[in-house]
């Protein structure tokens, strides 16, 4: 395989990677009215549909990120605030 190939291989990865990136969050904003009170139990959790579909769109992301093997392009101020969001919301469910 040349480079030629090589790049185009990897350009058609991303690309599908980013298409359903782009499928996923257009679902989620589509089904946001629609949320049921139904979903996934867990011990002390219920999971909804969209919710589910949340944590399927930030794993695909996630997914394109590692292919690309890259980090996420976010200002220092926001990495800031949502560690101190999370940090948060880790405290309050102790």
């Amino acid at each position: 395989m040349n480079f030629r190939q090589h790049v185009r291989a990897q350009f058609a990865h991303s690309t599908f990677i980013a298409r359903w990136q782009q499928l996923g969050l257009t679902a989620l904003l589509f089904l946001l009215p629609f949320e049921t009170q139904g979903g996934v139990q867990l011990p002390g959790l219920l999971l909804t549909p969209l919710e589910l579909l949340a944590l399927a769109v930030l794993g695909v992301w996630a997914a394109g990120l590692w292919r690309e093997q890259r980090w996420p392009q976010v200002p220092r101020a926001a990495a800031l605030a949502g560690a101190v969001f999370l940090g948060a919301l880790l405290l309050s469910a102790v």
